[in-house]
């Protein structure tokens, strides 16, 4: 599904008139200069993590008899966010992060366009999917993740537009463009549907579910719903991969996961106490593309020992 976004940054017309351009050797001092001036249709974009979209951008040039747009180029690079550590409490480290926040190696010519309408007029960057987007860049030595959901929520993607003018001056814009890494799941989910089981023995066919659920992102692909059923002061990690499946790491932050003091059980790592919760039809993703309402479809429980498991099913709705 292709994705272009027309959010217009810049639409009061006094910034058409009179935006000045830094020259590319001096962009901060007195003796940058006036260009002709790149619009563009937004500055800032989220990338989707998982949702095989193409991501482009529009840019308006608001060409100056006085000098001339006669080539666009567009540059991107990548900047990595840094990385903590995994106990932030533990005071034995010498650097404030594990990784560090750095850039890409350098920047990376992606697309020019030679320009010979000297009217004002828009023009259509090339759209890009993930594959396009992480093509020739570098961090700290390596290649770009070929899977985004190793990237690091926060990261972006950040793309410099350049004018080479018909007086011979080559400009960049003052503006970046930015796509910056998100998570399509994060946000507030309805309740749908559920059942509990408590030792086999159905304890609610719905009834004990709030009306609403928060989904926050941990990284790319790891999420952490607030709540777990009728009790609130749960948390359950789990992780959506490219193909739209949900699993639970059975550690989390160095830790087992637990639900109500006891240990997670899941489909695959208990599937005989696992029963009663539609294990063969379950733990996956139902997208819409259209109206954003995606589904999330689980199942997950705990055991207590000496007792028995405890098992749920739910579909949560996007809101």
């Amino acid at each position: 599904m292709k994705k272009v976004f027309y959010i217009i940054s810049l639409t009061i017309l006094g910034l058409f008139l009179t935006q000045c351009e830094k020259e590319y050797d001096d962009m901060v001092t007195e003796n940058a200069k006036v260009g002709g001036l790149v619009d563009v249709s937004g500055t800032a974009f989220n990338y989707v993590v998982g949702d095989g979209a193409t991501y482009t951008f529009d840019l308006y040039l608001n060409q100056n008899p006085d000098a001339v747009i006669k080539k666009v180029n567009i540059y991107k690079s990548f900047f990595s966010v840094a990385t903590p550590w995994g106990n932030p409490d533990d005071t034995t480290h010498t650097t404030p992060d594990s990784i560090p926040a750095m850039w890409a190696k350098e920047e990376v010519l992606q697309e020019s366009f030679d320009i010979t309408d000297n009217s004002s007029h828009w023009i259509s960057f090339t759209g890009l999917d993930y594959a396009g987007l992480i093509a020739n860049l570098e961090v700290n030595g390596a290649a770009l993740p070929a899977s985004d959901g190793e990237l690091k929520i926060g990261d972006y993607f950040n793309f410099i537009v350049e004018s080479e003018l018909d007086n011979g001056d080559v400009v960049k814009q003052a503006y970046n463009v930015k796509m910056t890494v998100s998570t399509r799941f994060a946000g507030t989910y309805k309740f749908i549907e559920g059942v509990y089981y408590r030792l086999g023995v159905l304890s609610s066919a719905g009834d004990y579910w709030f009306d609403t659920y928060q989904i926050e992102s941990i990284d790319a692909k790891t999420y952490k719903m607030i709540g777990m059923c009728a009790w609130m002061d749960n948390v359950l990690y789990f992780q959506i991969d490219d193909d739209g499946v949900i699993t639970y790491p059975e550690e989390w932050d160095g830790a087992a996961q637990i639900l109500n003091d006891q240990p997670l059980i899941t489909c695959e790592s208990n599937s005989a106490d696992m029963v009663n919760v539609n294990c063969g039809n379950t733990n996956f993703v139902i997208k819409d593309d259209e109206n954003g309402k995606d589904r999330l479809i689980m199942s997950f429980g705990y055991y207590t020992s000496g007792s028995g498991p405890r098992e749920f099913y739910q579909v949560l709705e996007k809101i």
